[in-house]
């Protein structure tokens, strides 16, 4: 198994915010087909400290989509570019324990949802 060194780690953590700047985080459902929420990056999409990138956005309170309907479970995100372009996915949601921490994980369409932890990507070994 490759093992990276910390300058390297912090490089391609670096270039992978680098790649979303101006993009998004959605939640979707456990297919991966309906977008529920959609979180806008802050203009530096976050910071990245040795090999940890720590998640910035506009607003941590994001509205459910007209795909939530009356209620959809949110299983995962994912991470677009500006241009829409899926760049990272296959992040875990849920209340605890999971990539991206919401305060409640059944979304319905026009329902705010925040999201309450810090969401940070780690790079593997």
């Amino acid at each position: 198994m490759a093992t990276y060194d910390s300058v390297v780690k912090a490089a391609r953590m670096t270039a992978t915010k680098g790649e979303v700047l101006d993009g998004t985080l959605e939640l979707t459902d456990a297919g991966g087909t309906n977008v529920l929420v959609i979180y806008t990056f802050s203009a530096s999409a976050g910071s990245v400290t040795t090999d940890t990138w720590t998640l910035g956005f506009v607003d941590t309170a994001g509205v459910g989509t007209t795909a939530a309907g009356a209620g959809t479970d949110a299983a995962l995100a994912r991470l677009k570019d500006s241009l829409g372009n899926i760049r990272l996915s296959g992040l875990t949601v849920g209340t605890s324990g999971t990539d991206v921490i919401v305060d409640n994980v059944n979304i319905a369409e026009d329902q705010t949802v925040n999201i309450t932890g810090t969401p940070t990507i780690t790079h593997a070994a």
